[in-house]
């Protein structure tokens, strides 16, 4: 008669994706879009909201659980596993980049007060609403910082 919980995973896959998923409607963006101009800072800002949110969840950072919660939740954002995946790898080969910490930082922070507080996260969409008209001129986008949009380097040799 009744269903079962959902496992912390399917929760933390769910929470992770939908509160995303608002932001980036809300700023008129997808994270497949964001992967393909390359602005690492919203990138870094997805990656840290989920580790976040694993963290809020319990979901142990080196466990396979939080493997399934990452692939999950990019899946559902890249409307697609393999797309998904592949975004997901893009972001752990960032893990060194400025920018991207910056962004990882800024979404973890912003994941663990909605976690513990119920506080709205909208550092993404404001961060992409900011760049927005920046992303269609150049397929590299370097934001040097998330609170400047006019200070966008596009300069792919230093994505790295």
């Amino acid at each position: 008669m009744f269903g079962t919980q959902p496992s912390k995973t399917e929760v933390a896959i769910e929470v992770a994706s939908s509160v995303l998923q608002i932001q980036f409607t809300l700023a008129g963006s997808t994270l497949g879009e964001v992967a393909s101009v390359r602005d690492y800072y919203a990138l870094g800002y997805v990656f840290g909201f989920h580790d976040a949110v694993c963290q809020a969840f319990d979901v142990s950072n080196r466990s396979t659980e939080a493997f399934v919660v990452l692939g999950g939740s990019y899946a559902k954002l890249a409307s697609s596993a393999s797309t998904g995946g592949a975004i997901l790898r893009q972001c752990f080969d960032l893990q060194e980049n400025q920018i991207f910490t910056q962004g990882m930082f800024a979404g973890g922070r912003e994941a663990s007060a909605y976690c513990a507080n119920q506080v709205p996260p909208m550092g993404l969409a404001g961060h992409l609403q900011s760049v927005g008209t920046a992303l269609g001129a150049d397929k590299t986008l370097q934001v040097t910082s998330p609170k400047a949009p006019r200070g966008l380097d596009v300069a792919p040799e230093l994505g790295r």
